[in-house]
C-alpha cells in the first residue's frame, strides 16, 4: 500500500537510545547532510535534493497536513537520499544531530511573528544561533530567506553578535532553484525577497538535553492508594527551566491501574505522556506508560520522580 511505503522516509527520533544521533545509521553512504528547518509540504526541499544527489537531507516540519503532503512528494520523485522528522526544528536541530555534522541548514519563509508580545517564538533567537554554531562543519552555511526586510536585518544582527559566524550583505530578490508556495504568494502581492547567508566560522558551546537517557522509576512498598493518586489531577510543578501539570487522570475499574496525562515543558519544548502507576508485587511502581514515549527530558524525569515519591512519602 502507498500509505505503508511512503512511511520509509519518515524517522521517528524516540526510537533511538543514542543522543545526540548516530548519522551513519540513517545514511550509510556517509555524504554530505542538508537540513531544512519547516519543510512544510517539500516542495523546495524535493528539487534541492535532485539538484545535489550526492547530498544527505533531513526535513523537519511540525505540520501533520505537511508531513503526509511532504512524504508523499518525496515518495513519487523516488529520492532515496531524503528523510522527514516531525517535531519541533529547534529542539530536533540541537538534540538530535552532532557538533560538525551538517553542511548547510535552510529556512524558507518562516513565520516573523512581528509583535513583540509574541517574540519569543521566533525561530531565530540567540539560542538557534548557538545551535548552528555547533552543529553546522566548520564553513558550513545557514541560509535565510524572507519577504520581511526587517526580519533579515534582525537575524544578521543576531548572527553577527554572536562571533561565530560570517554573514553575507543581504541580498534582494536572489535567483532561486525553484519557489515555494508562500515565495509565490508574496511575489504575487509584490512583496520583495531577501536573502541572508551566514558562514560558521567559530563552534559555541550548547548544552543538549538528552544526552543522560536513563529513565527513573520508582517502586513504592507500601499498599497503593487511589484517593492519593485522584488528588494529583491539577497537580502543577515550576522550576527555572522545567514545568510538568497533571492534566488528567484515568483508571481502571478495579483501582489497580491508573494513568495521568501530562504536560512537561523544557525551556520551550513541550510534551504530552502518560505516566502509569500500578499495583506491584512489592507495593506499586510509577514510570512512564509504554504506549507513547517523550523525549526524557529533565522535565519527564522530574514529573516521574516527584510524582513517585509523592506517593511514597504520603
Amino acid at each position: 500500500m502507498k500509505s505503508v511505503r511512503i512511511l520509509q522516509y519518515s524517522f521517528d527520533p524516540h526510537s533511538s537510545g543514542e543522543f545526540p544521533l548516530n548519522l551513519a545509521e540513517l545514511f550509510p553512504k556517509g555524504h554530505a547532510l542538508a537540513v531544512e528547518v519547516g519543510c512544510g509540504n517539500g516542495e523546495f526541499l524535493v528539487e534541492w535534493a535532485k539538484t545535489k544527489k550526492e547530498w544527505n537531507f533531513v526535513g523537519v516540519e511540525l505540520s501533520i497536513a505537511s508531513a503526509e503532503r511532504f512524504l508523499t512528494r518525496v515518495f513519487q520523485h523516488e529520492l532515496h537520499n531524503v528523510i522527514f522528522v516531525r517535531d519541533d526544528a529547534r529542539f530536533i536541530l540541537r538534540e538530535l544531530f552532532p557538533d560538525e555534522s551538517v553542511k548547510q541548514v535552510m529556512l524558507n519563509f518562516p513565520d516573523p511573528w512581528p509583535k513583540e508580545k509574541h517574540k519569543s517564538r521566533r525561530i531565530i533567537d540567540p539560542r538557534f544561533v548557538q545551535t548552528l554554531s555547533a552543529v553546522l562543519e566548520y564553513d558550513g552555511l545557514f541560509d535565510l530567506f524572507t519577504d520581511q526586510q526587517w526580519y533579515a536585518q534582525d537575524a544578521e544582527h543576531l548572527f553577527k553578535a554572536s562571533g561565530a559566524f560570517a554573514v553575507s550583505n543581504i541580498q534582494q530578490d536572489p535567483e532561486r532553484i525553484t519557489s515555494t508556495k508562500y515565495e509565490r504568494k508574496w511575489k504575487e502581492q509584490f512583496r520583495q525577497i531577501y536573502h541572508l547567508q551566514a558562514i560558521k566560522k567559530k563552534r559555541l558551546q550548547i548544552k543538549r538535553i538528552l544526552e543522560e537517557s536513563i529513565m527513573p522509576h520508582f517502586i513504592g512498598k507500601k499498599q497503593l492508594k487511589p484517593a492519593l493518586i485522584r488528588g494529583l489531577k491539577g497537580l502543577e510543578k515550576i522550576d527555572k527551566t522545567r514545568v510538568f501539570k497533571v492534566k488528567e487522570i484515568f483508571e481502571k475499574q478495579d483501582e489497580q491501574t491508573f494513568l495521568l496525562r501530562t504536560v512537561a515543558v523544557d525551556e520551550d519544548y513541550l510534551q504530552t505522556f502518560f505516566i502509569l502507576v500500578a499495583s506491584h508485587e512489592q507495593g506499586f511502581i510509577v514510570k512512564l506508560d509504554q504506549g507513547f514515549q517523550p523525549y526524557r527530558t529533565p522535565a519527564v524525569k522530574w514529573a516521574v520522580e516527584v510524582i513517585g515519591k509523592m506517593l511514597i512519602e504520603k
